[in-house]
């Protein structure tokens, strides 16, 4: 019986069939550790044939109790290649791969929910024929720098000059060459229209909410100033929000709000308000009791739009409404007082486009319709007796724009029609420019039915390297014969010369004898003056002082005439702007300070006299404003302030308006997208 045992196990081990106690073992062993010990039993087996099994059994009973120690003893990367594995196959972990997949959905759902859009239709900006372009300001630009209204900005072009009554909610006009009908702004293409009867034709800057802009392109001719503003648009599906709070002098309290965003089908939604006051006698930004004869208001704007864009299509429709209260402003002496303005402009316009106005041909239909309503307001200061109560007056624009551009050549063709009180104005436009290694040169041609004239524009530029640049321009503006009056001209030439790291510019503007507009809002019933032929002289210096401290300092002198214009005005700014890169390399920090002063010389007004004859000439006093400003940005948030007429001297720009002295206006402004 033994015998023939040994014979049936020695029969199988010469056969390699394992006995069922080996099989059975051999089932239970996976880990290499006990790997390693089923062979050392076998081993051993073969030494002790009588006690073979029972010694198998044994170390298979060891092995299940110590593989868990043995195995953990074995490192992961000494392991021995699975041999169900293909071979060059990559070892797969699924934890490892899970985490993976679910970084890459979070990263692709961030891409796909911060997707840019198509942007909305863009209007034309024109190019450039100043010796240095630098009338052009972004939506940072302008922000950050100290305009705190659209007038604030044209300070910086020479032969502007801007006056203001009073504080943030004052009336604010601009004259260049010292025509107030010479400053012209476009807000996507249609033009600002001064529709209050006691306006004379003549816009008050304060309709323009500089905050909700994202580009400015100031386009300066030898006759007028062509103001080109881009309402704020969106173009990330990710929500954009901005909120602006504060605070001040003369009690000046308000706030700001702007969301905007895109949808993935290409949908754009987008809306703003603000609240501000700055009034003395009031309690709140919303209401109270007024202190007479100060000149202060508040002011409401409220902003929306909603479009849609795809590839080279666009629609959108856009809409500001814009509440203003004004306390009237008592004269000094004999200069007469300004009235108190109570009323709302409220201004939409449905806009389709095709193509971009940078690039190839483009094309855009621009419907615009002007609402504004004057509350009637008796006061001492009411000279205009042919104001009624609660008038309201509207208007419409109609606007067909074309044309083709490309990186040196510029073309277009702007139809523009104008229908109120029952009759309608044609004014066509045409724009040609071409940009070639070191000339650039265009023309600009518009016929304007409201004055019924006609003006052609011609400007070249000459900079043979990038030290050096001159330019001319030209412009001739004729009238219809019922109009009976003479042909205007104005010439004007500029040189700028880089030295080191400075800028040097100067210039001469020529200028016929010509029929300038009058500001009837400041000074009554006086309409038109008539100027002598003048003669004006610019100049101007910029450039570094030390690392990022640097200066800009820009003047006009002009020989004859002062109605509406000082004889000589001298504006000096010295900034710093840096980041700060030593100490914050990713950028996340900037500091903008500025010291800017300005000096101008008395202004004449023309003021009703005894007949329309022979108005009264009254002059302002000399004006010397230091103006500071500091802003300092921590990631995205912006703190600000702003300290006007530092020396407190006293100073008017318009005669007889004795305007603040010191006013503080500090608070922050802040950016994010969510």
């Amino acid at each position: 019986m033994l015998r023939r045992t040994r014979s049936y196990v020695g029969s199988a081990r010469n056969r390699n069939v394992p006995s069922h106690a080996a099989k059975v073992a051999q089932r239970s062993v996976t880990s290499l550790a006990e790997r390693s010990a089923f062979s050392l039993a076998q081993r051993s087996a073969r030494l002790l044939p009588q006690h073979r099994t029972f010694l198998l059994a044994l170390v298979c009973t060891a092995v299940s109790f110590g593989a868990a120690t043995l195995d953990a003893q074995v490192r992961a990367d000494s392991a021995r290649t699975d041999s169900t594995r293909r071979p060059g196959a990559p070892v797969v972990d699924s934890a490892a791969q899970r985490k993976a997949l679910a970084r890459r959905d979070s990263i692709v759902a961030f891409i796909k929910a911060d997707t840019i859009k198509s942007p909305l239709a863009r209007f034309e900006t024109p190019k450039s024929f100043e010796v240095e372009d630098r009338l052009r300001f972004t939506r940072d630009q302008i922000l950050s720098s100290e305009a705190l209204s659209l007038v604030d900005l044209l300070d910086r072009v020479p032969g502007v000059t801007s006056y203001r009554t009073g504080w943030l909610a004052s009336a604010q006009l601009a004259a260049y060459r010292g025509d107030f009908s010479k400053v012209r702004v476009f807000i996507d293409g249609v033009e600002l229209d001064a529709n209050d009867p006691r306006s004379n034709g003549i816009p008050d800057f304060t309709d323009v909410p500089l905050w909700t802009l994202d580009e400015i392109v100031i386009e300066r001719s030898a006759s007028e100033v062509r103001v080109w503003c881009r309402t704020a648009t969106q173009n990330r599906t990710t929500p954009y929000t901005r909120t602006d709070i504060f605070t001040g002098d003369l009690k000046t309290n308000g706030f700001r709000a702007l969301f905007g965003r895109r949808f993935r089908d290409g949908l754009a939604l987008q809306f703003s308000g603000q609240q501000l006051a700055t009034q003395q006698g009031r309690v709140t930004a919303f209401g109270g009791t007024p202190a007479s004869g100060k000149g202060d208001g508040a002011n409401s704007t409220l902003t929306a739009r909603l479009g849609w864009a795809r590839k080279k299509l666009s629609a959108d429709v856009y809409a500001v409404v814009i509440t203003r209260d004004r306390d009237d402003q008592a004269g000094r002496d004999s200069t007469p007082a300004i009235a108190a303005f109570r009323g709302s402009r409220r201004e939409a316009y449905a806009r389709f486009g095709y193509g971009d106005t940078t690039g190839g041909f483009w094309g855009q239909v621009i419907l615009s319709t002007l609402r504004t309503r004057l509350d009637g307001i008796r006061s001492a200061a009411e000279t205009d007796t042919t104001v009624h109560s609660d008038t309201t007056r509207s208007r419409e624009q109609k606007i067909l724009a074309f044309g083709y551009s490309t990186r040196d050549v510029q073309l277009s063709f702007i139809e523009r029609l104008r229908t109120f009180s029952g009759k309608a104005w044609h004014s066509p436009t045409a724009r040609a420019s071409y940009s070639r290694g070191i000339m650039s040169g265009g023309v600009f041609l518009e016929r304007q039915a409201l004055d019924s004239s006609k003006h052609i524009d011609a400007a070249i530029r000459i900079a043979p390297n990038d030290r050096s640049a001159i330019s001319f321009s030209n412009t001739t503006r004729g009238f219809d014969k019922e109009v009976e009056r003479k042909n205007e001209t104005v010439t004007q030439a500029q040189a700028a010369l880089r030295l080191g790291t400075t800028w040097f510019s100067g210039g001469v503007i020529q200028q016929s004898a010509s029929e300038q507009k009058a500001p009837t809002l400041l000074v009554g019933n006086v309409t038109t003056v008539s100027s002598l032929k003048s003669t004006g002289f610019m100049f101007g210096a910029h450039g570094g002082i030390y690392k990022d401290l640097r200066f800009d300092v820009q003047g006009v002198n002009w020989r004859d005439g002062k109605v509406y214009r000082p004889q000589f005005s001298l504006r000096s700014d010295v900034g710093l702007t840096s980041n700060w890169l030593s100490h914050f390399p990713k950028g996340q920090f900037t500091v903008n300070a500025h010291l800017i002063h300005e000096l101008r010389d008395p202004v004449t007004f023309l003021y009703p006299g005894k007949d329309a004859l022979s108005p009264r000439a009254v002059a302002s006093e000399r004006a010397q404003i230091t103006t500071f400003l500091l802003e300092l940005r921590i990631q995205r948030a912006v703190i600000f302030y702003h300290f006007h007429n530092v020396s407190g001297q006293p100073y008017e720009y318009v005669p007889g308006i004795v305007m603040p002295r010191q006013v503080q206006y500090y608070g922050m402004r802040w950016e994010f997208w969510n």
